[in-house]
C-alpha cells in the first residue's frame, strides 16, 4: 500500500516537473524566434534595438521609391474639418509613408497640429491628389497664406515645406557636394537600409547617427535646442538625408530654421535666422 501511495506521488511529481519544464522550454523558443515587431508583449532592452531594422521589416510597394508614390491608392478618404494631427497619421497609417513637416516654418504661418483639413468622401483617392489637397487646403486656411508644397524623398519620406524654404534646402545641399572633402562625402553617401528614431531629443538622435557614421557636427551659433524632439522613420536612405530629417522633423523651442553645411570633413549646423 505505501509502495503505491508513494508511486503515485513520483509520477505526480513527475508530470509537475514535465509541465513545467515544457512550458519554459515553449516560452524561450517563441522568445527567440520572435521579433519585437511580431510579439507586441516582447519590448527591447534598449531604445537602440528598435533602431535599425532588417529588410523584411520594411513596407515594399512596387516600383522603387519615390517613384512608387503614383502607384499608391487610398480606398476611400473623407477628412471634416479634422485637425491636421490626425489626417496626417491617418495617411501615414493608411500609406506606409513617413510625412515629415517643417513645423518651424508652418507655425510662423499660423499652422498647427490643430489646424482644420476638409476633404470631401471619395473612393479611390491617389495619394498624390490627397497631399496637393493637403498642402492647399492648409494654406488657403492659414492667416498669413504660405505657398506650401509636398515633395517625395527616398525613404518613403514626404516633406512638406514652403517654396521658399525648399529652395534654401537645395542650396545647402549644392553647397555640401562642392565643399566636402573625399572622406565626408564618402561617410554620407553611406546607405542606411532602415532606421527608425522616434521620441529621441535632438542631442540623442545626432549623437547616434555620428557615432554610426563617423560624421563629425559642429555647432556654428547659438539659438540651438538640442532637447527638441525629433523622429525618423525611413528606409533606403543616405547618412546625409538622415541628417537632413532629423532637423526637419523637430518641434520644439529652437528659433529658425536649420541647416547642413560642408566645411572640408565635418557638417555645420547653421541657422536661417530669417525665420524667426
Amino acid at each position: 500500500m505505501s509502495s503505491n501511495i508513494n508511486w503515485r506521488r513520483w509520477r505526480s511529481w513527475l508530470i509537475g516537473i514535465t509541465i513545467f519544464l515544457t512550458g519554459i522550454a515553449l516560452i524561450l523558443s517563441d522568445r527567440i524566434a520572435a521579433r519585437a515587431t511580431h510579439r507586441p508583449w516582447i519590448v527591447p532592452l534598449t531604445p537602440i534595438a528598435s533602431y535599425l531594422r532588417d529588410a523584411e521589416s520594411k513596407p515594399v510597394i512596387g516600383e522603387q521609391w519615390p517613384k512608387a508614390i503614383s502607384e499608391i491608392v487610398l480606398t476611400y478618404v473623407r477628412f471634416s474639418d479634422s485637425p491636421l494631427k490626425d489626417v496626417l497619421r491617418q495617411i501615414q497609417d493608411e500609406t506606409s509613408v513617413q510625412l515629415v513637416i517643417n513645423w518651424h516654418i508652418l507655425t510662423s504661418f499660423g499652422i498647427s497640429e490643430q489646424s482644420n483639413f476638409w476633404f470631401t468622401g471619395k473612393n479611390d483617392v491617389p495619394l498624390t491628389a490627397l497631399l496637393d489637397a493637403l498642402v492647399e487646403g492648409i494654406s488657403r486656411k492659414a492667416p498669413k497664406h504660405p505657398q506650401l508644397v509636398w515633395k517625395a524623398q527616398p525613404g518613403r519620406v514626404i516633406y512638406i515645406t514652403t517654396v521658399q524654404e525648399l529652395s534654401r534646402d537645395r542650396l545647402c545641399h549644392t553647397q555640401r557636394m562642392e565643399n566636402a572633402s573625399a572622406e565626408l562625402r564618402k561617410k554620407l553617401d553611406r546607405q542606411i537600409p532602415y532606421v527608425r528614431l522616434e521620441d529621441l531629443t535632438l542631442d540623442e538622435a545626432l549623437r547616434y547617427f555620428q557615432r554610426i557614421s563617423g560624421v563629425k557636427v559642429r555647432l556654428q551659433e547659438p539659438g540651438y535646442s538640442g532637447s527638441d524632439i525629433t523622429t525618423i522613420i525611413a528606409q533606403d536612405i543616405t547618412v546625409e538625408e538622415a541628417f537632413e530629417s532629423l532637423i526637419r522633423h523637430t518641434k520644439g523651442t529652437s528659433g529658425g530654421t536649420w541647416h547642413f553645411l560642408a566645411e572640408a570633413d565635418d557638417l555645420l549646423l547653421v541657422r536661417d535666422k530669417g525665420n524667426d
